[in-house]
């Protein structure tokens, strides 16, 4: 086995996609010293009650819990149906998007634990971020540690592979 790209040197074995759910936004929230969250629309990261509280597609149902005030949803960054299609601005304007949402929890007197969203946007019809989309939020938001759930589970991991450009593990 090889071993993980600097600066990662850690890893954590979970049971279950719910249970690594909880795990990232623990890390995030004691991370940060934080608790609010910007979310993408569309998410879906499991069943459990943290889970479900930053994933709009389980507390928007109508028979849902509704969007805690920790929770600032940023819309899906899907150049094809999303509201910014052009792909040349883009990120700058999901970005732009995220300087918002960042500054209404600043404005609320709270911090910034993390931006939580599927690698693979599956929820929302597996599409792919826009490449410069993650980097505009954490220029955005300063010192921050990112989540990112991979949803292996509703999208096969060669397709991930492919849009991350990602293939230097070999089996």
């Amino acid at each position: 086995s090889t071993p993980l790209p600097q600066p990662l040197d850690t890893v954590f074995f979970v049971n279950s996609g719910s249970e690594a759910t909880e795990l990232a936004l623990e890390l995030c929230r004691v991370w940060n010293d934080a608790t609010d969250f910007v979310c993408v629309d569309s998410g879906y990261h499991g069943h459990t009650r943290s889970a479900i509280t930053v994933s709009n597609y389980k507390f928007g149902h109508p028979r849902g819990i509704g969007q805690p005030e920790f929770i600032q949803m940023m819309d899906l960054p899907d150049t094809y149906r999303g509201p910014h299609r052009d792909e040349e601005t883009a990120g700058e304007k999901y970005g732009a998007q995220a300087e918002i949402l960042i500054q209404n929890i600043k404005n609320r007197g709270m911090k910034v634990a993390g931006f939580i969203g599927e690698s693979a946007l599956s929820c929302g019809g597996r599409s792919f971020y826009h490449p410069t989309i993650l980097k505009q939020f954490t220029v955005q938001s300063g010192r921050l540690a990112v989540c990112v759930l991979l949803t292996k589970s509703r999208l096969d991991l060669g397709e991930v592979e492919k849009a991350c450009g990602s293939t230097k593990h070999k089996e």
